[in-house]
């Protein structure tokens, strides 16, 4: 927490900055993070988006009005990087939630093709160490989510690395079009800036979703303000 007030307090004041943790901490007797894995949940994520409405002026979309799906026997990068026995006996669930006005997201890959997804994807039959990726195809340089049954004529571009996977699903109900960016991998397919990209899309909300641990990584941080120009 120390950190995150820290790294706020050095943002222009034209910054909205979002109070994730102040709200997560009330729910931590929930299961907003992963025993095997060093992501949040789709739940812990929710906690964050309600916050970043609030402090944007929007009404959150209701949990109980997306599809919930669970899939279990999930082993994140923890298990990944030591092969734990504890953590493999332990497995987690992933318990995702689909949006109700649309499940479709068009990706750009890494190579620069495209192709038509789902936003949240059925991952029951993937390898226990793959399953995080059911939340908007993992980690790709760019995604479109059009939302057919949201006509206010908004959009939201999201920075993110991983961490913003989970999220991105909560933005489709308050916006016309999400535009989703990886700014590790964006370079791949488009040479653009942010504000270059902002101008194409003619975006409203700039939002930037990452872990606090990404703050430590060089090349991460030498990636992002790259992109930011």
């Amino acid at each position: 927490k120390p950190s995150i007030d820290y790294i706020y307090s050095q943002m222009s004041d034209a910054v909205k900055t979002v109070d994730a943790y102040g709200e997560i901490a009330q729910h931590t007797d929930e299961y907003i993070y992963f025993r095997t894995d060093h992501h949040w949940t789709a739940l812990g994520a929710y906690h964050a988006y309600e916050r970043f409405c609030e402090a944007s002026g929007q009404t959150a979309a209701s949990l109980d009005s997306f599809k919930k799906v669970t899939y279990k026997n999930f082993h994140g990068s923890f298990y990944r990087d030591t092969k734990s026995t504890a953590l493999k006996n332990h497995p987690d669930k992933i318990v995702a939630y689909i949006p109700p006005s649309t499940n479709d997201i068009s990706i750009t890959n890494m190579d620069g093709s495209k192709m038509d997804w789902n936003i949240i994807t059925d991952v029951s039959t993937w390898n226990s160490t793959a399953k995080y990726s059911t939340f908007i195809g993992g980690d790709n340089p760019f995604s479109v989510v059009k939302n057919p049954k949201v006509k206010n004529g908004k959009s939201v571009m999201l920075i993110k690395e991983s961490f913003g996977n989970a999220f991105a699903p909560f933005l489709v109900e308050n916006y016309e079009n999400v535009y989703i960016v990886d700014y590790r991998y964006i370079k791949n397919v488009d040479k653009r800036s942010l504000t270059q990209m902002v101008d194409k899309y003619k975006i409203d909300d700039v939002l930037f979703v990452n872990n606090v641990s990404a703050v430590r990584n060089e090349s991460a941080v030498k990636l992002m303000s790259d992109f930011v120009g």
